[in-house]
């Protein structure tokens, strides 16, 4: 295995048992479908402490299992971004971030680890700290650059208002990327007052309706005459995102 250069601590031995127990617990995770342990996540931390860098908060987790994901993160996303960096080890990363956003509750709600998870394309949830803005980010973004997508987002939000905010909370919208602004134009349909004038408006379920109604009490059938709301709600949304925000529905093209 490639190893990172490393400036203190594990003997050749050392290193190579605290790798053995990295392996086997990703291993046991991916045949379990979960994430891995802490006591797995602690060694991850232990073998990226040790390289040639400075790593305190890394350090502290690796010995106590404690620390925020943002002091963590910032420091072995350092190294996850580094060109330099083996392959193996990323992977590692890619594992210990999921596990630590997965502890500190920052993962998607309709999260599902696949076989292969990558910080680079997951996309976590974030606040604005001054409007109090909802938007999702990508997962190997350090402080300073999600401190950068919120002032952005908040700049937009100003810019273009409501609706764009509803859009930002679409878990498939990257808050962090730079051509937020078209992607809004080209997704966003319009706002309405609820859930059913958003239906009326765009399709023909209004005119269907009374087309069979019509047609039920032509032949005497209106007391049978029933239909689904729950799915034609569910035909209705395969096709749509409806969000809801500030007392009006906001409609984007899925």
């Amino acid at each position: 295995m490639n190893r990172l250069p490393r400036h203190r601590g594990e003997t050749d031995a050392g290193e190579h048992a605290l790798e053995a127990r990295i392996v086997a617990g990703v291993d046991v995770a991916e045949r379990q479908g979960t994430e891995i342990s802490e006591e797995t996540s602690r060694a991850i931390a232990q073998v990226l402490s040790m390289t040639s860098q400075k790593f305190a908060a890394l350090e502290y987790f690796a010995k106590s299992g404690l620390g925020s994901y943002e002091a963590v993160s910032d420091e072995f996303l350092s190294l996850y971004r580094d060109a330099s960096t083996p392959v193996q080890i990323k992977l590692w990363i890619d594992r210990l971030g999921t596990f630590l956003l997965g502890r500190h509750n920052l993962l998607p709600d309709d999260y599902r680890r696949a076989p292969i998870d990558t910080l680079h394309h997951l996309l976590v949830p974030h606040e604005s700290p001054r409007q109090f803005i909802h938007f999702y980010a990508r997962a190997d973004l350090t402080s300073p650059e999600i401190q950068a997508a919120a002032d952005h987002v908040e700049a937009l939000v100003d810019r273009l208002g409501t609706a764009f905010a509803a859009f930002l909370t679409l878990a498939d919208v990257d808050g962090g990327a730079d051509n937020l602004a078209q992607t809004f134009d080209e997704f966003y349909i319009d706002e309405f007052t609820d859930r059913h004038a958003a239906m009326s408006a765009l399709t023909e379920i209004d005119e269907v309706i009374e087309s069979v109604e019509r047609l039920a009490q032509e032949h005497g059938l209106e007391s049978v005459f029933t239909y689904d709301e729950d799915k034609l709600n569910e035909i209705f949304t395969a096709g749509y995102d409806l969000v809801e925000l500030r007392g009006r529905m906001y409609v984007f093209i899925k």
